[in-house]
C-alpha cells in the first residue's frame, strides 16, 4: 500500500517497526468521537496514552476513553486530561483489542 495517499491512514513497512497514529484534539472536541487511524493487517497496538499540552476545565468531562470502533474503551476509559503530561492508558495491559 502507498503511504501518503490520502484517504489512508494505515502503514506498512517490510521490517518489523513500531509505528504510531496521533491526533491533535482539544476540549471545545467534548463528547466526540475522532478517528486516529487505522493499525495495518496483522499489526498489534503494543501501548497508548494522551500527551496532555494544556490542561482541560470543562468542569465534569475533562476524561477521555481510548479504544477501537468495537470497544471505544478497550485500551482507556476515563483518562483525566485536567493535567499537563502523558497519560497513560490504563488498561493497555488487559486488554483483548490490541490485535493479533
Amino acid at each position: 500500500m502507498p503511504t501518503g495517499t490520502q484517504g489512508t491512514d494505515a502503514r506498512k513497512y517490510i521490517q518489523h517497526q513500531v509505528h504510531y497514529l496521533a491526533k491533535d484534539f482539544t476540549y471545545a472536541d467534548s463528547g466526540k468521537v475522532l478517528s486516529l487511524g487505522y493499525v495495518p493487517a496483522g499489526g498489534s497496538v503494543i501501548r497508548g496514552g494522551i500527551v496532555v499540552k494544556t490542561a482541560f476545565n470543562a468542569g465534569t468531562s475533562n476524561v477521555a476513553d481510548l479504544g477501537t470502533a468495537a470497544d471505544d474503551d478497550g485500551f482507556a476509559t476515563d483518562l483525566a486530561l485536567g493535567t499537563i503530561g502523558v497519560i497513560v492508558a490504563d488498561e493497555m495491559a488487559t486488554t483483548n483489542d490490541a490485535g493479533p
